[in-house]
């Protein structure tokens, strides 16, 4: 047996032929996109975003999200008036329901917690409010005794 033959007789193709990064394939339906990578293919670009838990992305997040990179990489003037009105409507909107789900101020507090000398700010309140609490109790329980004695 020479080595072309033991080569063939040993590689095999193991998952699903076409398959792409990104798709998923449930049980008994076609492959649903989830997210889609960026590149070009034969000079035309593919952009990426992503989906929700098994849920694809939508047409108009493909949209802004092409139109942002177009803005991105050659300035304003590449955009139709279409296409930046589309733009700032889906980044607005986009801003507004981060508001509302109360996921914006996250990572304000993350960095904010991150730096040493805010931590320290923060264990100085938290001691003089616990001391404040303290002293609250204590003059609860002195008036009490004050009063049954």
């Amino acid at each position: 047996m020479d080595t072309a033959e033991v080569v063939k007789n040993v590689l095999a193709h193991h998952g699903v032929k076409g398959m792409r990064w990104g798709v998923t394939r449930s049980k008994g339906s076609s492959p649903q996109a989830v997210s889609t990578d960026v590149k070009r293919v034969r000079g035309h670009s593919q952009v990426k975003t992503s989906g929700g838990k098994h849920q694809p992305v939508h047409e108009d997040a493909i949209k802004a999200r092409a139109a942002s990179q177009k803005l991105k990489a050659s300035g304003k003037d590449t955009l139709s008036n279409k296409e930046l009105q589309d733009l700032a409507s889906r980044l607005d909107l986009e801003q507004r329901v981060a508001r509302l789900s109360g996921t914006q101020g996250k990572g304000f507090v993350k960095t904010f917690l991150s730096k040493p000398q805010n931590q320290q700010k923060i264990a100085d309140v938290a001691v003089k409010e616990g001391t404040k609490q303290v002293a609250r109790v204590l003059a609860k329980k002195a008036a009490a005794a004050a009063v049954t004695a």
